[in-house]
């Protein structure tokens, strides 16, 4: 995150509510194909969850936009 890495939310806006990363971008997973245009390009990208299993697939959905730099 010191070197310019966007944090993407992918939870409930609930899960987001209850907690999150300071200035964290909140997308919710199933909204990610509609909102790929709110992401920054040519940044790097952490995207996070609960358990890892969203984060994952969201890091597929943006790889296969032609995202690079995800984490």
């Amino acid at each position: 995150m010191r070197e310019g890495a966007v944090a993407l939310d992918v939870r409930e806006p609930s899960e987001f509510a209850s907690g999150h990363i300071d200035n964290a971008l909140h997308i919710p997973l199933g909204e990610m194909p509609n909102r790929l245009s709110d992401l920054p390009q040519g940044q790097p990208i952490l995207a996070y969850c609960g358990h890892g299993e969203r984060a994952f697939t969201a890091a597929s959905i943006l790889e296969r936009a032609g995202y690079r730099g995800l984490f």
